[in-house]
């Protein structure tokens, strides 16, 4: 029997649904690298905030089935990291999470040290506007 196909309202939310999934998925991973990292709620305009030397950034969240294919290709050449430029733009970089973790990952007694108070309030109230 043929898969029934998804209705657009369906589509929309399982995506979102998946889009959740990986929000949380990324914050767990930067919680265990000893970053302090919050996500909001579904529609707020960044999907992962997280403290970085003093300042709370914000990490946009994308996971796709296919996407960004030529990068995996370079990393399963074993390439540290891939560069590209669009045209006029500016260079940006990917590189595997694990890999740049290891690298730049916080010591979490020394981020708690110089993390500035107001920084530290913003991320907790990222806390109280829906961290799940």
């Amino acid at each position: 029997m043929p898969k029934r196909e998804r209705t657009p309202s369906e589509k929309a939310k399982h995506s979102q649904s998946k889009g959740r999934r990986g929000e949380h998925e990324l914050r767990k991973i930067l919680q265990a690298s000893g970053y302090k990292a919050r996500t909001l709620g579904m529609y707020e305009p960044h999907d992962v905030y997280v403290l970085v030397r003093d300042a709370l950034r914000h990490i946009e969240v994308k996971r796709q089935a296919h996407g960004m294919s030529f990068a995996y290709k370079a990393f399963a050449k074993g390439d540290y990291a891939v560069c590209f430029r669009a045209d006029n733009n500016e260079w940006l970089i990917i590189q595997r999470l694990g890999e740049y973790l290891q690298e730049h990952a916080p010591n979490s007694k020394q981020e708690a040290v110089n993390t500035s108070t107001s920084a530290r309030d913003m991320l907790e109230n990222c806390d109280s506007l829906g961290d799940l």
